[in-house]
């Protein structure tokens, strides 16, 4: 095959390889590579894209793009997993979608142990906190569970996307119609584990380990309740249990929706106790019951 294909470099040819703006995020990039070229990546990435080749020595990757300035550099590897060409160009993203950040997307509610021996119901939320729509292509958990979004797949702004053990499961609990991507083959743990969201180039989203176990919301692990992360908007450190709290609704929480409760509205609802009274004689105070999705009675 080699001998009867004319040799070419491995080049991105959009726009003649010159630096360009665009408002489409995810961005098309073309070019072309001899047929020793088995994949193309970001370089710094140990994914492949998915690569179509519209001809022999031409080809058409997808790139999603962040906000402002883009440095792409792609990486041509043979099969034998060498790095054979390289090349790059910069991409101006002058449009409203863009790639998710830690200040932007958040894992929002987590459902890790329904009660009962069957898992089924579990899911996970990511939340939109910005005011962009995010491109989530490629963006995988790597952690706890194993999901990657789909190429195309884009979270409006404020939008909620769920990942789910079990759709059939999922619907029968807690009705159709909710933003479902997809499922995960795996189970989250019961006694807690650890959870991370990456881009398609391997950046960290989230990163974090729950627990069962105080400090953590208790209500969490086996009754009933999820775990809701405490004003998301402002994207608080996933890692500190003091960000989380149990969801205000048994049955599972609210997948898909807002699930906010103030604290005022919660203190009133179970004895309007002090902020630092135990009422209950348990060790913890009224604020920290709230937060800790307790009951202060």
């Amino acid at each position: 095959i080699q001998s009867d294909t004319p040799q070419v470099a491995f080049e991105i040819t959009t726009n003649g390889g010159a630096n360009f703006s665009t408002a489409t995020s995810p961005v098309t990039l073309s070019g072309t590579g001899w047929v020793n070229v088995k994949q193309i990546r970001l370089a710094g990435s140990s994914v492949a894209l998915a690569a179509e080749w519209t001809s022999s020595t031409t080809w058409q990757v997808s790139i999603p793009l962040s906000a402002g300035l883009n440095a792409i550099a792609l990486e041509a590897l043979d099969h034998a997993g060498a790095i054979i060409g390289s090349d790059s160009i910069v991409v101006t993203n002058t449009g409203n979608i863009v790639l998710p950040t830690t200040a932007t997307l958040v894992i929002s509610e987590l459902y890790y142990n329904p009660p009962g021996s069957a898992d089924t119901a579990e899911y996970v939320e990511l939340l939109n906190i910005s005011s962009a729509t995010l491109d989530l292509s490629g963006v995988s958990f790597n952690a706890g569970v194993t999901f990657t979004f789909p190429a195309g797949t884009l979270l409006p702004a404020g939008g909620r996307v769920l990942v789910v053990k079990d759709p059939t499961a999922f619907a029968a609990t807690f009705g159709p119609g909710l933003p479902v991507a997809g499922s995960y083959p795996n189970n989250l743990s019961n006694s807690g584990e650890r959870i991370r969201l990456v881009t398609a180039n391997g950046t960290v989203i989230q990163d974090f380990i729950y627990s069962d176990a105080p400090p953590w919301p208790v209500e969490a692990d086996g009754n009933g309740y999820s775990l809701v992360l405490v004003n998301p908007s402002a994207a608080p450190d996933h890692n500190d249990p003091g960000s989380w709290r149990a969801s205000a609704v048994a049955g599972g929480g609210t997948p898909g929706t807002s699930d906010t409760i103030s604290y005022a509205a919660w203190k009133a609802a179970n004895g309007g106790h002090g902020d630092d009274d135990d009422w209950d004689g348990d060790g913890f105070t009224t604020r920290q019951e709230y937060l800790m999705g307790g009951d202060p009675q």
